[in-house]
Protein backbone atom coordinates (compact mmCIF):
# COMPACT_ATOMS: atom_id res chain seq x y z
CA UNK A 1 0.00 0.00 0.00
CA UNK A 2 1.07 3.37 -0.77
CA UNK A 3 2.09 5.47 2.22
CA UNK A 4 0.06 8.32 1.61
CA UNK A 5 -2.91 5.91 1.59
CA UNK A 6 -1.29 3.75 4.51
CA UNK A 7 -1.46 7.35 6.72
CA UNK A 8 -4.88 8.81 5.45
CA UNK A 9 -6.33 4.63 6.47
CA UNK A 10 -4.49 4.63 9.78
CA UNK A 11 -5.45 8.05 10.85
CA UNK A 12 -9.41 6.81 10.62
CA UNK A 13 -8.06 3.60 12.58
CA UNK A 14 -6.61 5.47 15.35
CA UNK A 15 -9.30 7.68 15.22
CA UNK A 16 -11.71 4.56 16.39
CA UNK A 17 -9.04 2.87 18.77
CA UNK A 18 -8.68 6.25 20.66
CA UNK A 19 -12.71 6.22 20.24
CA UNK A 20 -12.46 2.28 22.26
CA UNK A 21 -9.70 3.76 24.95
CA UNK A 22 -11.32 6.17 25.84
CA UNK A 23 -14.77 4.28 26.39
CA UNK A 24 -11.85 2.15 29.22
CA UNK A 25 -12.18 -0.80 26.37
CA UNK A 26 -9.20 -2.84 24.58
CA UNK A 27 -9.41 -3.99 21.07
CA UNK A 28 -6.87 -7.01 21.86
CA UNK A 29 -6.88 -8.34 17.80
CA UNK A 30 -5.63 -4.89 15.62
CA UNK A 31 -4.47 -6.91 12.12
CA UNK A 32 -5.00 -6.56 8.74
CA UNK A 33 -8.05 -8.65 8.35
CA UNK A 34 -10.11 -6.72 10.91
CA UNK A 35 -9.44 -3.40 9.17
CA UNK A 36 -12.27 -2.76 6.34
CA UNK A 37 -12.85 0.41 3.73
CA UNK A 38 -16.21 0.69 2.15
CA UNK A 39 -17.08 1.73 -1.46
CA UNK A 40 -16.39 5.43 -0.47
CA UNK A 41 -12.88 4.68 1.06
CA UNK A 42 -13.66 5.21 4.64
CA UNK A 43 -11.64 2.90 6.94
CA UNK A 44 -13.84 1.08 9.13
CA UNK A 45 -12.38 -1.29 12.72
CA UNK A 46 -14.09 -4.33 12.96
CA UNK A 47 -14.28 -7.98 15.14
CA UNK A 48 -14.68 -6.64 18.53
CA UNK A 49 -15.05 -10.54 19.61
CA UNK A 50 -11.49 -10.31 21.65
CA UNK A 51 -12.46 -6.94 23.65
CA UNK A 52 -11.78 -6.31 27.10
CA UNK A 53 -13.36 -4.08 29.09
CA UNK A 54 -11.60 -2.24 31.82
CA UNK A 55 -14.22 -1.24 33.95
CA UNK A 56 -16.16 -4.71 34.06
CA UNK A 57 -15.59 -7.32 36.80
CA UNK A 58 -16.68 -9.87 34.29
CA UNK A 59 -14.00 -12.45 33.61
CA UNK A 60 -14.13 -13.00 30.30
CA UNK A 61 -10.53 -14.27 30.33
CA UNK A 62 -9.16 -16.50 32.86
CA UNK A 63 -5.91 -14.79 34.29
CA UNK A 64 -2.65 -15.90 32.11
CA UNK A 65 -4.62 -16.70 29.40
CA UNK A 66 -3.38 -15.80 25.78
CA UNK A 67 -5.18 -14.23 22.91
CA UNK A 68 -4.97 -12.62 20.10
CA UNK A 69 -3.83 -13.40 16.52
CA UNK A 70 0.24 -14.22 16.81
CA UNK A 71 1.46 -12.20 13.87
CA UNK A 72 0.19 -9.02 15.18
CA UNK A 73 -0.44 -8.96 18.70
CA UNK A 74 1.59 -7.73 21.36
CA UNK A 75 3.77 -10.58 23.19
CA UNK A 76 1.94 -9.83 26.83
CA UNK A 77 -1.61 -10.87 25.60
CA UNK A 78 -0.02 -14.48 25.05
CA UNK A 79 1.04 -14.39 29.14
CA UNK A 80 -2.13 -12.70 30.62
CA UNK A 81 -4.34 -11.19 28.16
CA UNK A 82 -6.49 -10.66 30.98
CA UNK A 83 -4.26 -7.75 31.93
CA UNK A 84 -2.61 -5.88 29.06
CA UNK A 85 -3.42 -2.12 28.61
CA UNK A 86 -4.17 0.02 25.68
CA UNK A 87 -0.21 -0.36 24.73
CA UNK A 88 -0.85 -3.81 23.15
CA UNK A 89 -3.51 -2.27 20.72
CA UNK A 90 -0.48 0.54 19.81
CA UNK A 91 1.42 -2.81 19.29
CA UNK A 92 -1.33 -3.93 16.95
CA UNK A 93 -1.23 -0.90 15.45
CA UNK A 94 2.48 -0.58 14.21
CA UNK A 95 2.21 -4.25 13.04
CA UNK A 96 -0.74 -3.73 10.72
CA UNK A 97 0.73 -0.75 9.66
CA UNK A 98 4.12 -2.77 9.47
CA UNK A 99 2.20 -4.82 6.86
CA UNK A 100 0.43 -2.32 4.77
CA UNK A 101 3.35 -0.25 3.84
CA UNK A 102 5.87 -4.22 3.32
CA UNK A 103 3.52 -7.01 2.40
CA UNK A 104 5.47 -8.76 5.02
CA UNK A 105 4.71 -9.79 8.85
CA UNK A 106 6.94 -7.69 11.65
CA UNK A 107 8.59 -11.08 12.88
CA UNK A 108 7.97 -13.39 9.70
CA UNK A 109 6.56 -16.22 9.57
CA UNK A 110 7.03 -19.95 11.15
CA UNK A 111 5.91 -22.02 14.02
CA UNK A 112 4.44 -20.13 17.10
CA UNK A 113 7.65 -20.52 19.19
CA UNK A 114 9.77 -19.06 16.21
CA UNK A 115 7.97 -16.05 16.20
CA UNK A 116 7.38 -15.57 19.58
CA UNK A 117 10.96 -15.90 19.84
CA UNK A 118 11.62 -12.97 17.54
CA UNK A 119 8.79 -11.05 19.00
CA UNK A 120 10.43 -10.68 22.77
CA UNK A 121 13.83 -10.50 21.18
CA UNK A 122 12.61 -7.18 19.29
CA UNK A 123 14.12 -9.02 16.03
CA UNK A 124 12.74 -7.25 12.83
CA UNK A 125 14.08 -5.48 9.75
CA UNK A 126 12.76 -1.85 10.27
CA UNK A 127 10.73 -0.74 8.07
CA UNK A 128 13.62 2.17 6.70
CA UNK A 129 16.21 -0.82 5.28
CA UNK A 130 12.87 -2.12 3.02
CA UNK A 131 11.91 1.71 2.35
CA UNK A 132 15.40 3.60 2.00
CA UNK A 133 13.28 6.62 1.57
CA UNK A 134 11.14 6.16 5.09
CA UNK A 135 10.67 9.44 7.12
CA UNK A 136 13.28 8.48 10.44
CA UNK A 137 10.19 9.57 12.71
CA UNK A 138 8.12 7.05 11.18
CA UNK A 139 10.22 4.56 11.21
CA UNK A 140 10.91 5.35 14.74
CA UNK A 141 7.37 4.68 15.62
CA UNK A 142 7.12 1.71 14.22
CA UNK A 143 10.25 0.33 15.88
CA UNK A 144 9.28 1.84 19.57
CA UNK A 145 5.48 0.09 18.69
CA UNK A 146 6.67 -3.21 18.13
CA UNK A 147 8.95 -3.42 20.97
CA UNK A 148 8.38 -6.38 23.27
CA UNK A 149 8.35 -4.03 26.61
CA UNK A 150 5.32 -2.16 26.99
CA UNK A 151 7.09 0.84 28.44
CA UNK A 152 9.13 2.10 25.97
CA UNK A 153 6.33 1.68 23.02
CA UNK A 154 4.07 5.14 22.57
CA UNK A 155 1.43 5.60 25.27
CA UNK A 156 -1.51 5.93 23.44
CA UNK A 157 -3.05 5.36 20.02
CA UNK A 158 -2.89 9.32 19.40
CA UNK A 159 1.25 9.49 20.16
CA UNK A 160 1.94 6.48 17.66
CA UNK A 161 -0.34 8.51 14.85
CA UNK A 162 2.00 11.59 16.12
CA UNK A 163 5.08 9.50 14.74
CA UNK A 164 3.96 8.28 11.88
CA UNK A 165 2.94 11.60 10.59
CA UNK A 166 6.13 12.97 11.33
CA UNK A 167 6.90 14.10 14.72
CA UNK A 168 10.43 13.31 16.32
CA UNK A 169 9.70 10.71 19.54
CA UNK A 170 11.41 12.13 22.76
CA UNK A 171 13.77 8.91 22.57
CA UNK A 172 15.45 7.05 19.92
CA UNK A 173 15.07 3.34 20.04
CA UNK A 174 18.46 1.64 18.91
CA UNK A 175 17.70 -0.67 15.71
CA UNK A 176 16.71 -3.81 16.21
CA UNK A 177 19.85 -6.28 15.46
CA UNK A 178 18.93 -9.39 13.38
CA UNK A 179 20.68 -12.50 13.08
CA UNK A 180 22.11 -13.54 9.64
CA UNK A 181 21.53 -17.23 8.79
CA UNK A 182 24.06 -18.18 6.16
CA UNK A 183 21.94 -20.04 3.96
CA UNK A 184 23.13 -23.55 3.02
CA UNK A 185 24.83 -23.66 -0.23
CA UNK A 186 26.18 -26.23 -2.88
CA UNK A 187 26.97 -29.57 -1.46
CA UNK A 188 25.45 -28.06 1.93
CA UNK A 189 22.02 -27.56 0.96
CA UNK A 190 22.11 -31.28 -0.36
CA UNK A 191 23.36 -32.17 3.06
CA UNK A 192 19.84 -31.57 4.44
CA UNK A 193 17.92 -34.64 4.59
CA UNK A 194 15.42 -34.89 2.73
CA UNK A 195 11.52 -36.67 3.87
CA UNK A 196 8.66 -38.11 1.66
CA UNK A 197 5.48 -36.74 2.55
CA UNK A 198 2.59 -35.88 1.08
CA UNK A 199 0.03 -33.19 2.98
CA UNK A 200 -2.43 -30.87 1.42
CA UNK A 201 -2.14 -27.73 1.84
CA UNK A 202 -2.87 -23.97 0.60
CA UNK A 203 -0.48 -21.70 -0.29
CA UNK A 204 -0.80 -18.38 -1.91
CA UNK A 205 1.64 -15.14 -3.02
CA UNK A 206 1.76 -12.01 -0.41
CA UNK A 207 0.17 -9.76 -2.35
CA UNK A 208 -3.26 -8.02 -2.56
CA UNK A 209 -4.93 -9.88 -5.23
CA UNK A 210 -3.75 -13.20 -4.05
CA UNK A 211 -5.67 -15.93 -3.13
CA UNK A 212 -5.51 -19.41 -1.72
CA UNK A 213 -3.87 -22.01 -4.18
CA UNK A 214 -4.36 -26.04 -3.12
CA UNK A 215 -1.27 -27.74 -3.17
CA UNK A 216 0.50 -30.52 -1.81
CA UNK A 217 4.32 -30.99 -0.25
CA UNK A 218 6.00 -33.81 -1.34
CA UNK A 219 9.30 -34.05 0.61
CA UNK A 220 10.35 -31.52 3.46
CA UNK A 221 13.53 -30.84 5.24
CA UNK A 222 14.88 -27.99 7.21
CA UNK A 223 15.76 -25.73 4.75
CA UNK A 224 12.84 -26.15 2.06
CA UNK A 225 10.25 -28.11 0.50
CA UNK A 226 8.95 -29.78 -2.58
CA UNK A 227 5.18 -29.14 -4.07
CA UNK A 228 2.93 -29.62 -6.69
CA UNK A 229 0.77 -26.85 -7.34
CA UNK A 230 -1.82 -26.47 -10.53
CA UNK A 231 -0.13 -23.01 -10.87
CA UNK A 232 3.12 -21.47 -12.29
CA UNK A 233 5.01 -19.25 -10.14
CA UNK A 234 8.30 -17.69 -11.28
CA UNK A 235 11.44 -18.13 -9.87
CA UNK A 236 12.26 -16.53 -7.21
CA UNK A 237 8.45 -15.58 -6.08
CA UNK A 238 7.26 -14.95 -2.38
CA UNK A 239 5.28 -17.53 -1.55
CA UNK A 240 3.54 -18.77 2.10
CA UNK A 241 2.21 -22.16 2.64
CA UNK A 242 0.42 -23.59 5.97
CA UNK A 243 2.38 -26.46 7.65
CA UNK A 244 0.39 -28.70 10.12
CA UNK A 245 1.56 -27.87 13.66
CA UNK A 246 -1.54 -28.85 16.41
CA UNK A 247 -2.88 -32.22 16.99
CA UNK A 248 -6.04 -30.19 16.22
CA UNK A 249 -5.19 -30.16 13.00
CA UNK A 250 -4.07 -26.28 13.11
CA UNK A 251 -1.59 -24.93 10.78
CA UNK A 252 1.56 -22.68 11.09
CA UNK A 253 2.09 -20.32 7.89
CA UNK A 254 5.74 -20.37 6.73
CA UNK A 255 7.65 -18.05 4.13
CA UNK A 256 8.97 -19.63 1.12
CA UNK A 257 10.87 -18.72 -2.13
CA UNK A 258 10.70 -20.56 -5.24
CA UNK A 259 13.92 -22.07 -6.69
CA UNK A 260 13.19 -24.34 -9.48
CA UNK A 261 10.09 -25.69 -11.47
CA UNK A 262 8.84 -27.78 -14.11
CA UNK A 263 5.98 -28.90 -16.08
CA UNK A 264 4.45 -32.17 -15.07
CA UNK A 265 2.91 -34.69 -17.52
CA UNK A 266 -0.73 -34.07 -15.40
CA UNK A 267 0.05 -30.32 -16.11
CA UNK A 268 0.55 -29.61 -12.62
CA UNK A 269 3.88 -27.74 -11.65
CA UNK A 270 6.58 -29.36 -9.40
CA UNK A 271 8.46 -26.52 -7.42
CA UNK A 272 11.47 -26.66 -5.12
CA UNK A 273 11.35 -24.11 -2.45
CA UNK A 274 13.49 -23.15 0.27
CA UNK A 275 12.13 -21.56 3.82
CA UNK A 276 12.99 -17.92 4.30
CA UNK A 277 13.46 -19.03 8.19
CA UNK A 278 14.55 -22.12 7.99
CA UNK A 279 12.44 -24.91 10.20
CA UNK A 280 13.71 -25.86 13.82
CA UNK A 281 14.42 -29.67 14.40
CA UNK A 282 11.74 -29.94 16.50
CA UNK A 283 9.13 -28.49 14.26
CA UNK A 284 9.91 -30.84 11.53
CA UNK A 285 9.85 -33.73 13.46
CA UNK A 286 6.44 -32.37 14.12
CA UNK A 287 5.34 -32.34 10.96
CA UNK A 288 6.73 -35.73 10.08
CA UNK A 289 4.92 -36.87 13.42
CA UNK A 290 1.64 -35.36 12.75
CA UNK A 291 1.38 -36.78 8.92
CA UNK A 292 1.27 -40.39 10.40
CA UNK A 293 -1.06 -39.86 13.32
CA UNK A 294 -4.78 -39.75 12.82
CA UNK A 295 -5.42 -35.47 12.02
CA UNK A 296 -7.11 -35.92 8.59
CA UNK A 297 -3.72 -35.35 7.13
CA UNK A 298 -2.03 -38.54 5.72
CA UNK A 299 1.23 -39.39 4.17
CA UNK A 300 1.91 -42.11 1.37
CA UNK A 301 2.80 -44.66 3.82
CA UNK A 302 -0.73 -44.41 5.06
CA UNK A 303 -2.86 -44.71 2.04
CA UNK A 304 -5.22 -43.08 -0.10
CA UNK A 305 -6.76 -39.85 1.70
CA UNK A 306 -10.35 -39.44 0.81
CA UNK A 307 -11.33 -36.56 -0.96
CA UNK A 308 -13.58 -35.01 1.84
CA UNK A 309 -10.53 -34.60 4.05
CA UNK A 310 -8.40 -32.95 1.39
CA UNK A 311 -11.22 -30.50 1.47
CA UNK A 312 -11.58 -30.08 4.66
CA UNK A 313 -7.98 -29.44 4.76
CA UNK A 314 -7.83 -26.65 2.34
CA UNK A 315 -10.87 -25.33 3.83
CA UNK A 316 -9.00 -24.98 6.89
CA UNK A 317 -5.55 -23.77 5.61
CA UNK A 318 -7.97 -20.57 3.87
CA UNK A 319 -9.47 -19.81 6.61
CA UNK A 320 -5.86 -19.60 8.90
CA UNK A 321 -4.72 -17.73 5.86
CA UNK A 322 -6.39 -15.29 5.67
CA UNK A 323 -6.56 -14.55 9.48
CA UNK A 324 -2.75 -14.09 8.82
CA UNK A 325 -4.05 -11.00 6.67
CA UNK A 326 -4.30 -12.43 3.14
CA UNK A 327 -7.26 -10.56 1.10
CA UNK A 328 -11.19 -11.38 1.49
CA UNK A 329 -14.10 -10.07 -0.45
CA UNK A 330 -17.90 -9.18 0.80
CA UNK A 331 -20.36 -7.32 -0.14
CA UNK A 332 -19.38 -3.72 -0.68
CA UNK A 333 -15.88 -3.75 1.59
CA UNK A 334 -13.10 -5.14 0.91
CA UNK A 335 -9.97 -5.67 3.42
CA UNK A 336 -7.56 -3.06 3.12
CA UNK A 337 -3.94 -5.23 1.97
Amino acid sequence: MPLDRALAVFTEIVQAVTFIHQNKLIHRDIKPGNILIDNLGNAKLADMGLMKDLESETLLTHSRAGVGTLAFAAPEQFDDARHVDRRADVFGLAAAFYFALSGRFPFGSGSPIQVMKRKLQHQLVPLSQLLPDLNSALDQAIIRGLHPDPEVRPDSAEEFLAGLLGKPSKGIVPVPKVPQVAAPTGQGRRNHVRFPIRLNTTLGELHPSSHAIPAHVLDLSTAGLCLESPQSFELNTLLQVDLPSEYTGLTSSYQIRTRWSKRLPNQNWLFGCKFVHPLEKEDLERILFLDQSKTGIRGQGSGVKKQESAVETDQLGFRLLTRMALPLASIGLRLII
